[in-house]
């Protein structure tokens, strides 16, 4: 009998056969909860590979081996870099074996030991881990045992999900629930599949499970990786029994505010940990998403000020946290767990769900109908549809960005913001169709009072800014403009009237304010404690609905129209914007926004643009220097690497080409002036280096091995100096060092010190000044200055919340990428000498704000590379707002 026999039939832990299938087993690597691992080597493919077997005392039961086979072979359809790959599953001598990946390294609970992980080690580890579920999930897999135990981390600085569905091959179907009523089992025996303290409330009471279960266990995790502390720890079963069902865990509650994790890893902990799975995230996927905007924006090293009131606050990093290596959001608060006890109950569902954009809707006054605007067709137009069929149809096909559909209150008539007539407008038109009527030249965002005789919009004052204004509907030319620089910060938009046609509520920059509708003082509703945008009032007067970020995520809000405290209505289904309700104030329909973002790539000369597009991230590109080709940073790989796409005079010029594999994440390359190198930073473990390669691909080499932050590396014109962001005497500063045959020569110096943060540096073409960008006090503008350390930089521009430059090739340019006008992120050039702007043709939008992108240029400013959003949405529906207007 063999040591797997005997181990079998009696329960006995005997050594390993030396040979298993072709395998030679090596050496033991170590025990878990269910099996024994060992390191084997695999003679025909010449490498070593990871041997796993049950204990022993698990192949007594019933059909075990097969179910262990079994979900082995599914686990084994899995190919995803955080997942350790199942090469072969099989069974010898009546034990059921698997050969894995081999991962050199350890497990998280091993790393757990030393204390809590950097923040932007777990925002990667986080992402990756949330993306191997939602891999498996789609593929009708689950793991029901997540916790720090089935976690590896490689060498690599890779984190992977192991032991796939493994948990439930212990405990077969049909078996006894982890609890039935007040019987708790107890956990040294093997009848419950998971581990104690990682279990989902519905695993917990019932033994059943699903893809919101897994979603838990991982938020379990992430916690653990913030604090060093387990949730449920130092509990004993039962305890731990009703503080899991209840929803009673302290720690969660106080991850926002007690400890240093940022704020918005909390709310993703936090919703990922809810009590009721219907209030966690419903899809590994949509927690990949707020990740992956989480670690793009840390990767970045690019600080973002307030660009746009409707999210700054969720994408602002304040120095302290980057320098920790994290974009969080901006501000304190508590992490606020939202519980079904909330008393509007709304159930929401999806209208839309067509490719592309969906947004700005209005719900027709007896909630029957709504209006929207949608990219569908390849243009935005507005559309309309019935909520009850939801058969849509389409009302305008002009070449002109139709969007804002306003109802009339007869709900026969839409009004609708456009620039048909070459500049913008406001239009109406039936909703039969029909040919559209100028109504207002010079103004947006149409709003018609309740008792049909008014229309409200936004309308440029002699300084360009948006103000509130009025008109009869019977003289629109006898406006009446309500608002001015005292009634809110920049541009003032977006009015709804209140019921009785009295009161005008709208948006500045940050807060709602309301101003009455016959003229007179404006007040500000909200507290400037967060952005909140697109309001619109109750049916009864009593509230005003509106967008915030409050909690991080772009929820939905509502606050009493007298003032006071806001109040929560939505949870989740997406970043959720622009709420519209019926008259009886019974449904409320509103938007959700997604992006991706890819890279663009245009040739100024021709206007002629390409689209190197992806499913994964693609950003942060950096031009060649003639305009052969563009490196930029993507996770097509499944790790954040630096990719290379050549370029000829039609556009890209096959696939493109990965240049790194290196552990960590590779963010915003520079080619040096002659095109040999391509220095870029690298973030690992809370930590960022400036790092070069050849660019025909070679070794890196690490240029600032140190302990904090150097990033943003930018070359000399003549390429003898590389200009860099470090904080190695505390500030994030602009430093210069030699540079030659690949390495730094001599000792980095510092350039510009003083309040602020500083990033982006760009040399102009004689080498003598840098432009830079610094953010002070939630200001962030263009700095020019001389290289001399202490020199006085030199403001450029003011009040347009500039997040990149790049000084142009003729020395009396610099190219801006700033929120210009508090809706898009886009590129200008700036004058030097006078500070004066103008766009470029066609326009180099990147997505609407705050999103957050990089871009640059060849030496010649020819070829243009940025990145760009591409935004996606769907219009939901929501009812059960009776009681609660």
């Amino acid at each position: 009998m063999t040591s797997g026999q005997q181990a079998t039939a009696g329960g006995v832990d005997a050594p390993p056969p030396a040979q298993v299938a072709g395998f030679t087993i090596l050496s033991e690597i170590g025990r878990g909860g269910m099996g024994i691992v060992y390191r084997a080597s695999d003679a025909k493919l010449g490498r070593e590979v990871a041997l796993k077997r049950p204990k022993p005392e698990l192949m007594a039961r019933r059909d075990f081996a097969s179910r262990f086979l079994r979900e082995a072979r599914t686990a084994s359809r899995l190919l995803h870099p955080n997942v350790t790959t199942v090469f072969a599953a099989f069974e010898e001598d009546g034990v059921p074996w698997l050969a894995m990946e081999l991962v050199d390294g350890g497990s998280l609970r091993q790393r757990l030991r030393e204390g809590p992980l950097p923040v932007a080690e777990i925002v990667v580890h986080a992402e990756g881990l949330a993306d191997a579920l939602r891999a498996a999930h789609e593929n009708g897999i689950l793991h029901a045992d997540i916790n720090p135990n089935n976690i590896l981390i490689g060498r690599d600085g890779r984190a992977r999900l192991t032991d796939f569905g493994l948990a439930r091959a212990r405990n077969a179907p049909g078996e006894p629930p982890v609890f039935t009523g007040s019987d708790i089992p107890s956990w040294s025996t093997p009848d419950a599949a998971g581990t104690r303290g990682y279990m989902a409330p519905e695993h917990v009471r019932t033994g059943r499970i699903d893809e919101r279960s897994d979603i838990y266990c991982l938020g379990l995790v992430l916690f653990e990786m913030c604090t060093g502390q387990s949730v449920f720890g130092g509990k004993n079963t039962v305890e731990w029994v009703g503080a899991v069902v209840e929803g009673k865990a302290d720690r969660l509650t106080k991850l926002g505010r007690e400890t240093a994790t940022p704020p918005e890893l909390a709310r993703i902990i936090g919703k990922a940990t809810a009590t009721k799975a219907t209030n966690r995230y419903q899809t590994a996927a949509a927690m990949v998403e707020d990740l992956r905007l989480l670690r793009r924006y840390s990767e970045s090293g690019v600080e973002m000020a307030v660009v746009d009131a409707a999210v700054a606050r969720k994408r602002t990093l304040y120095g302290t946290l980057a320098a920790a290596g994290i974009l969080a959001l901006a501000g304190t608060y508590a992490l606020v767990r939202y519980e079904a006890k909330h008393p509007l109950a709304l159930r929401s569902r999806p209208l839309t769900s067509a490719p592309g954009w969906e947004g700005d809707p209005a719900l027709s006054p007896d909630g029957a109908m709504v209006a929207y605007a949608s990219d569908e067709s390849g243009n935005d137009d507005i559309w309309l549809m019935d909520v009850a069929t939801r058969s849509a149809m389409r009302l305008t096909d002009d070449p002109a960005t139709d969007r804002h559909p306003a109802w009339f209150p007869d709900g026969k008539s839409l009004a609708f913001a456009s620039a048909r007539g070459g500049e913008p407008g406001i239009w109406a038109m039936g909703t039969s169709g029909g040919t559209p009527r100028l109504l207002l030249a010079r103004a947006e965002d149409p709003a018609i009072s309740p008792d049909g005789t008014r229309i409200a919009f936004a309308t440029r004052d002699p300084s360009g800014t948006l103000r509130i204004a009025v008109a009869p509907l019977s003289d629109p030319s006898a406006m009446k403009v309500l608002t001015s620089a005292s009634d809110g910060a920049f541009d003032q938009r977006d009015p709804s009237w209140s019921p009785d046609s009295r009161r005008i509520c709208y948006q500045d920059l940050r807060d709602l304010w309301i101003v009455p509708a016959a003229g007179g003082s404006a007040q500000m509703l909200t507290d400037h404690q967060a952005a909140s945008r697109y309001p619109t009032w109750s049916s009864d007067g009593r509230f005003v609905y509106f967008s915030s970020t409050r909690e991080g995520p772009l929820a939905l809000w509502r606050i009493s129209s007298t003032g006071g405290a806001p109040e929560r209505v939505t949870m989740g289904t997406g970043p959720e914007v622009q709420p519209t309700l019926s008259r009886d104030g019974q449904r409320m329909a509103y938007a959700t926004q997604r992006e991706d973002q890819d890279v663009e790539v245009r040739d100024r000369r021709s206007a002629k643009s390409w689209r190197l597009a992806s499913s994964a991230f693609d950003g942060f590109p950096a031009v060649e220097p003639r305009g052969r080709g563009v490196a930029f940073s993507s996770t097509r790989s499944g790790s954040t690497d630096l990719w290379w796409q050549s370029l000829d005079a039609g556009g890209p010029e096959g696939p493109p080409r990965r240049l790194t594999d290196l552990p960590g994440t590779l963010a915003v390359p520079e080619f040096s002036p002659d095109g040999r190198w391509i220095a870029f930073h690298r973030v690992l473990n809370g930590e960022r280096d400036i790092w070069v390669i050849p660019s025909q691909g070679g070794s890196p080499t690490n240029l600032t091995d140190r302990a904090g932050l150097d990033m943003h590396p930018a070359f000399s014109p003549d390429g003898s100096a590389l200009a860099f962001v470090s904080d190695r005497q505390g500030g994030q500063h602009v430093w210069i060092a030699g540079f030659a045959d690949g390495r730094l020569k001599g000792e980095p110096r510092q350039v510009t010190a003083g309040d602020g943060i500083d990033v982006g540096p760009s040399w102009a073409p004689d080498g003598h000044q840098l432009v830079f960008v610094r953010q002070s006090g939630g200001d962030s503008d263009a700095m020019i200055t001389g290289l001399d350390s202490g020199s006085a930089p030199r403001r450029l521009t003011r009040g347009f919340l500039v997040q990149w430059v790049r000084w142009g090739s003729d020395g009396a340019t610099i190219f801006v990428e700033a929120g210009w006008d508090k809706r898009h992120v886009e590129v200008r050039e700036v004058a030097v000498a006078t500070g004066s702007e103008r766009p470029e043709e066609p326009p180099v939008v990147l997505g609407e704000a705050p999103f957050l992108g990089l871009f640059d240029l060849s030496t010649n400013d020819n070829i243009l590379a940025f990145d760009v959003a591409s935004v996606t949405g769907d219009v939901w529906i929501a009812e059960g707002l009776a009681g609660g207007r």
